[in-house]
Protein backbone atom coordinates (compact mmCIF):
# COMPACT_ATOMS: atom_id res chain seq x y z
CA UNK A 1 0.00 0.00 0.00
CA UNK A 2 1.29 3.56 -0.80
CA UNK A 3 2.35 5.72 2.28
CA UNK A 4 -0.10 8.82 2.55
CA UNK A 5 -1.83 10.17 5.59
CA UNK A 6 -5.09 9.60 6.40
CA UNK A 7 -7.84 11.31 8.27
CA UNK A 8 -9.41 9.59 11.39
CA UNK A 9 -12.29 10.74 13.46
CA UNK A 10 -14.60 9.21 15.55
CA UNK A 11 -17.69 7.49 13.87
CA UNK A 12 -19.94 7.03 16.55
CA UNK A 13 -19.41 10.82 18.65
CA UNK A 14 -17.81 13.05 16.52
CA UNK A 15 -17.76 15.89 18.56
CA UNK A 16 -15.90 13.70 21.51
CA UNK A 17 -12.44 13.23 19.85
CA UNK A 18 -10.36 16.34 17.37
CA UNK A 19 -9.64 14.68 14.08
CA UNK A 20 -6.39 13.02 13.61
CA UNK A 21 -3.89 12.06 10.91
CA UNK A 22 -2.89 8.63 11.19
CA UNK A 23 -0.17 6.63 8.10
CA UNK A 24 -0.34 2.79 8.06
CA UNK A 25 2.85 1.85 8.93
CA UNK A 26 2.77 -1.81 9.33
CA UNK A 27 0.56 -4.27 6.90
CA UNK A 28 -0.24 -8.20 7.36
CA UNK A 29 -2.22 -7.98 10.52
CA UNK A 30 -5.28 -10.49 11.70
CA UNK A 31 -7.39 -10.48 14.89
CA UNK A 32 -9.20 -13.74 14.41
CA UNK A 33 -10.58 -13.97 10.24
CA UNK A 34 -10.30 -10.15 9.95
CA UNK A 35 -7.41 -7.84 8.30
CA UNK A 36 -5.88 -4.96 10.69
CA UNK A 37 -2.76 -2.40 10.33
CA UNK A 38 -1.00 -0.83 12.15
CA UNK A 39 -1.01 2.73 12.06
CA UNK A 40 0.64 6.35 13.54
CA UNK A 41 -1.17 8.66 15.37
CA UNK A 42 -0.54 12.38 15.04
CA UNK A 43 -1.60 13.95 17.21
CA UNK A 44 -1.56 10.75 19.77
CA UNK A 45 -4.63 9.56 21.10
CA UNK A 46 -4.98 10.19 25.19
CA UNK A 47 -7.07 7.75 26.63
CA UNK A 48 -5.25 8.36 30.29
CA UNK A 49 -2.08 7.34 28.48
CA UNK A 50 -0.45 8.69 25.32
CA UNK A 51 -1.04 6.43 22.39
CA UNK A 52 1.17 6.89 19.32
CA UNK A 53 -0.07 4.45 17.29
CA UNK A 54 -3.48 1.95 16.64
CA UNK A 55 -5.00 -1.24 14.71
CA UNK A 56 -7.36 -0.38 12.67
CA UNK A 57 -9.63 -3.17 11.89
CA UNK A 58 -12.22 -3.18 9.08
CA UNK A 59 -15.70 -3.04 10.15
CA UNK A 60 -17.23 -4.14 7.09
CA UNK A 61 -16.55 -7.75 6.33
CA UNK A 62 -14.87 -8.59 3.47
CA UNK A 63 -13.31 -4.98 2.78
CA UNK A 64 -9.81 -4.76 3.90
CA UNK A 65 -8.04 -1.63 4.52
CA UNK A 66 -6.46 -1.79 1.70
CA UNK A 67 -9.66 -1.27 0.05
CA UNK A 68 -11.25 1.34 2.17
CA UNK A 69 -8.11 3.46 1.54
CA UNK A 70 -8.54 2.78 -2.36
CA UNK A 71 -12.29 3.77 -2.06
CA UNK A 72 -11.14 6.64 -0.17
CA UNK A 73 -13.07 6.44 2.70
CA UNK A 74 -14.13 3.52 5.93
CA UNK A 75 -15.39 2.63 9.23
CA UNK A 76 -12.91 0.78 11.72
CA UNK A 77 -12.76 -0.07 14.68
CA UNK A 78 -9.58 1.87 16.83
CA UNK A 79 -7.80 -0.40 18.33
CA UNK A 80 -5.09 -0.56 21.42
CA UNK A 81 -2.96 -3.39 21.90
CA UNK A 82 -2.95 -4.69 25.29
CA UNK A 83 -1.12 -7.48 24.95
CA UNK A 84 2.26 -8.79 26.14
CA UNK A 85 4.66 -9.13 22.83
CA UNK A 86 7.17 -7.02 21.69
CA UNK A 87 6.68 -6.91 18.53
CA UNK A 88 2.94 -7.23 18.09
CA UNK A 89 2.70 -10.66 16.98
CA UNK A 90 0.93 -10.96 12.88
CA UNK A 91 -2.06 -13.16 14.39
CA UNK A 92 -3.87 -11.47 17.55
CA UNK A 93 -7.36 -12.59 19.43
CA UNK A 94 -9.39 -10.19 20.35
CA UNK A 95 -8.73 -10.42 23.77
CA UNK A 96 -4.98 -8.59 22.52
CA UNK A 97 -7.08 -5.60 21.94
CA UNK A 98 -8.61 -2.87 23.47
CA UNK A 99 -11.35 -1.45 21.27
CA UNK A 100 -10.83 2.87 21.74
CA UNK A 101 -13.33 3.68 19.42
CA UNK A 102 -14.93 3.82 16.10
CA UNK A 103 -13.38 5.20 13.97
CA UNK A 104 -13.85 6.74 10.17
CA UNK A 105 -10.84 7.09 8.17
CA UNK A 106 -10.82 8.96 4.74
CA UNK A 107 -8.22 11.23 2.78
CA UNK A 108 -6.25 13.88 3.79
CA UNK A 109 -5.28 15.74 6.78
CA UNK A 110 -6.19 17.18 9.69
Amino acid sequence: MPSSRLRLTNDDEPASLAPRSIEIVREGFVVGENPAVLASVEPPLEFGASIPAVLLISRTGGVSIEEMVERAAGRVYVCQYIGNSDPIPDRLSRGDLKILFWGLIEPGET
